[in-house]
């Protein structure tokens, strides 16, 4: 016994003195490197030929140092810190809720926001602003007509707009604060089968409470039997309330997410009692559900608690945390891992050598590991959450759709539909058939497409060229003849494309008239995923194969 130790004490004396001098050559790197900047700070100051702003060169060097480690971690400032307090209470500001955007030298509204002064005082898409509190806002910038919109809650602002097709419109509005929702959509989508659905975009504070009043609701329906849970597009959010989300469908004590970082490990476990353990449920997902979307969608598929459909997520299994520098300011900064309740982490970027090269790398595949949830099915880490049953992406653009929003071809014609034209039919009952279409067709043809295609760059790049080189009165005709291919070449592009154009138009007629409820509404019973989660849930068989599958 002796013998052993006069062989481990000094061992353990070279152990602990190694980790000390390890520390210590750290801290007088990190000590020598500040001086460093200091230095170099204070010279430029003091020799550089023109005035420096302090605050906007350290604003600077902080920014370009935390922007080198991963695109997650910020730095804010005092102003900035304070906002973002209101910012995971979902306040976005004060105002009357209405979207904007800066054409053809004037503001226009693209969308009154539900449920706030704008929409409840019937301001409309395309609407152009002419007077705020009786300033004109002609040749006023889209900032500067944005702050004459907001104002402090409870306050009133007097408009006048120019509504295409009617004339001149006055309004007084009551500003009020404008909150992101979280759950903006719930409903009983199938009674015969009894499957509701609810719509959950982020995690806010309170966004659980929310969550489980919203299956509270929809469990007031003796009809209900299953939920789809839509986390298409979730941008993620507050951890701590897509855990206690997680627990509305999950028993007490349950732990629901492994966190590990430099300065603590620890586990995120459900703290209250179920709403319903049993009721079946389906999660939609796409490469867009990201962050806390995940951390709930991988709880639900460890734990057997859901099936997935869609596609794989994005695959951010990273969390952050908030720290306090100091003057008001504070640090949003990656500080952990995290593992769904398989032991699991889904990243998919690599980071680590971000901050030495600039480059960051996407995990290879054959990194994976396998892991195995409740029920014994296989599961794998790295590059997001893999859907049990896997979908193509819903098409919602091509190129010629996307030269028509560009030049707010549909955007214009439905403002023109709108302001022309009064329909008495719920949102869902809303569809654009062929002469519909073909009305679409006659106002392009009218605003003589005004959208840009390839081949319409391509005859202008011609015809600068003929121009620059005053030989354009030779190809007269063959220009006139090639300009005509090109016009007739777009009316044959919206025939071509005639079913995708008429979903645009139908989704933003149904946005005009329903705001963004009926455009849910009008959506949900052709969508493709949806179909395909009422298929599953109408059949118990499927569902619980399907959980139970190795």
């Amino acid at each position: 016994m002796k013998k052993k130790l006069v062989y481990i004490l000094p061992l353990l004396i070279i152990i602990i003195t190694s980790a000390f001098l390890i520390t210590s050559t750290e801290e007088e790197k990190d000590t020598k490197n500040i001086r460093l900047f200091s230095s170099v700070f204070k010279m430029l100051k003091a020799e550089f030929v023109d005035t420096l702003d302090s605050d906007i060169l350290i604003r600077r060097a902080i920014d370009g140092m935390v922007k080198s480690v991963d695109p997650h971690t910020v730095f804010f400032d005092e102003k900035e810190t304070a906002e973002r307090v209101k910012v995971w209470q979902g306040i976005a500001y004060s105002g009357i809720g209405a979207r904007v955007i800066y054409r053809d030298s004037a503001v226009i509204i693209t969308y009154p926001i539900e449920g706030y002064g704008a929409q409840q005082n019937d301001l409309r898409a395309g609407d152009v602003y002419v007077e705020i509190d009786s300033q004109s806002v002609k040749g006023k910038s889209l900032d500067s007509v944005i702050a004459m919109l907001k104002g402090e809650p409870e306050t009133a602002v007097n408009i006048t707009v120019n509504r295409p097709y009617v004339g001149f419109i006055k309004k007084r509005i009551i500003r009020k604060q404008i909150i992101n929702q979280s759950i903006p959509f719930y409903s009983i989508l199938d009674t015969t089968n009894g499957i509701g659905y609810i719509l959950v975009q982020q995690f806010l504070a309170g966004s659980d409470r929310q969550f489980a009043d919203a299956v509270k609701e929809l469990k007031k329906n003796i009809k209900l039997k299953s939920i789809i849970l839509d986390f298409r597009d979730n941008i993620g959010g507050l951890v701590e309330e897509a855990v206690n989300c997680v627990n509305v469908f999950i028993p007490k004590n349950t732990i629901i997410i492994h966190v590990r970082g430099k300065a603590n490990d620890y586990n995120n476990i459900t703290h209250n009692e179920p709403v319903d353990t049993l009721i079946p449920i389906v999660i939609l997902t796409n490469s867009n559900t990201i962050s806390a979307g995940e951390i709930f969608t991988g709880a639900m598929q460890d734990l057997d608690r859901a099936v997935i459909i869609g596609q794989k997520t994005f695959g951010k299994g990273l969390i952050q945390g908030t720290r306090f520098p100091g003057y008001g300011t504070s640090l949003y900064v990656t500080a952990a891992r995290y593992y769904t309740p398989s032991g699991r982490c889904i990243q998919k970027r690599d980071y680590s050598k971000r901050y030495i090269n600039g480059k960051e790398s996407i995990f290879p595949d054959t990194l994976k590991k396998a892991f195995y949830t409740k029920n014994g099915r296989k599961v794998y880490d790295i590059g997001g959450i893999e859907p049990d049953i896997k979908t193509e992406p819903l098409l919602t653009s091509v190129p010629v759709l996307d030269a028509l929003n560009n030049a707010s071809l549909i955007f214009d014609y439905v403002t023109y539909f709108r302001n022309t034209k009064t329909i008495k039919i719920p949102a869902d009952k809303i569809v654009v058939t062929d002469i519909g279409f073909y009305d679409f067709l006659r106002f392009a043809e009218k605003k003589k497409y005004t959208f840009k295609i390839a081949e319409e760059e391509k005859l202008k790049e011609f015809e600068d060229i003929l121009t620059k080189n005053n030989t354009i009165h030779l190809f007269n005709k063959k220009y006139k003849l090639l300009y005509d291919q090109v016009i007739k070449s777009k009316k044959d592009m919206l025939i071509q494309n005639k079913e995708i154009i008429k979903r645009a138009l139908q989704k933003e007629i149904a946005t005009r008239y329903y705001y963004n409820t009926g455009m849910i509404q009008n959506a949900l019973p052709t969508d493709p995923e949806i179909i395909k989660a009422k298929e599953i849930l109408s059949s118990p068989e499927m569902y619980y194969g399907i959980l139970h599958k190795k």
